[in-house]
Parts: structure tokens; sequence; C-alpha cells
């Protein structure tokens, strides 16, 4: 169910970056990019191909290993309601999207007019 509601979330509110469900396929392309850019071997301009995509993956990577440390603290902690606070946070975050987003289409309208 969790991975469900992100998945959704992940559809429904428009952002820029790397998708943050498909974990293993990021992380690979990481160490793929990582070898790229500290091999003297690599062509200069796949280095900087390289370089540009570890930095936009290596955020989104740090994020999701500090979120599983701090799951897993707090799982040890409190047990299943560990849950709880996640699923408080993405619900207050999809509920302040959908309130910029009909602001927005307001803004939009009003402009036209």
């Amino acid at each position: 169910a969790a991975m469900g509601v992100q998945n959704a979330h992940g559809r429904l509110v428009a952002r820029p970056g790397v998708p943050n469900t498909v974990m293993t396929g990021n992380v690979t392309q990481a160490v793929l990019d990582a070898i790229d850019v500290l091999s003297p071997h690599a062509p200069s301009d796949a280095q900087a191909v390289a370089r540009t995509r570890l930095g936009k993956m290596l955020p989104a990577i740090l994020a999701f290993a500090a979120g599983a440390i701090a799951g897993a603290l707090a799982y040890r902690q409190v047990g299943f309601w560990a849950l709880l606070l996640p699923f408080v946070v993405l619900a207050w975050l999809a509920l302040n999207a959908r309130g910029a987003s009909s602001t927005a289409s307001t803004t939009m309208t009003d402009a036209r007019k």
C-alpha cells in the first residue's frame, strides 16, 4: 500500500528529479557514473555527462539511505507505529500540493480575463 501511495504521488504531483521508487536502477546508474567520472581513460564529454547525471541522482540516493536508516531506527524504537510519521507527512504534502495546484489554476484563469 505504501509503495502504491508513493507511486501515485509521483505521478500526480509533477516534480523534476529522479524517480524515488526505482532506487536499484538509480544506485546502479550512480555507480556507473562514478566509475566514468573517476576513470582517467573515459572521454571528457562522457565524464561531463556522468558528472551531471550523478549530481542529479546523488541527493535522492542519500535521502533514500537516510530515510531507510531513520525508518529502521524508528521501527526498532516504536515498532509498527513508525509508519505513521511518513504517512502523515506524505498526506500533508499531497494536500498542500493540491492546494498549490488549484491556486495556480485560479491565478492563470484570472490572468486570462
